[in-house]
């Protein structure tokens, strides 16, 4: 697979080792991972870092709306 954007959910226990992190510098794909924890074998830019707010109703047949934020900011 090349040129691609991979999405990676954070039940994937191999996002924190160290051969995915080298397999990924490989390729010339963009990686989009969600997780809640810190992945200190993959570099990555903290302007890239976005948190997902959610708002609507949760249990219900409602569409909800799934909005993104950056968490740091580079003051310029």
């Amino acid at each position: 697979m090349t040129g691609s954007i991979v999405f990676v959910d954070e039940g994937n226990y191999f996002i924190k080792a160290k051969e995915f992190a080298g397999e990924i510098q490989k390729t010339d794909n963009y990686y989009v991972i969600v997780t809640r924890e810190s992945l200190p074998t993959l570099s990555y830019s903290v302007e890239e870092i976005y948190g997902i707010r959610t708002s609507g109703k949760y249990g219900a047949l409602k569409q909800s709306y799934h909005g993104f934020y950056r968490i740091y900011s580079v003051s310029k």
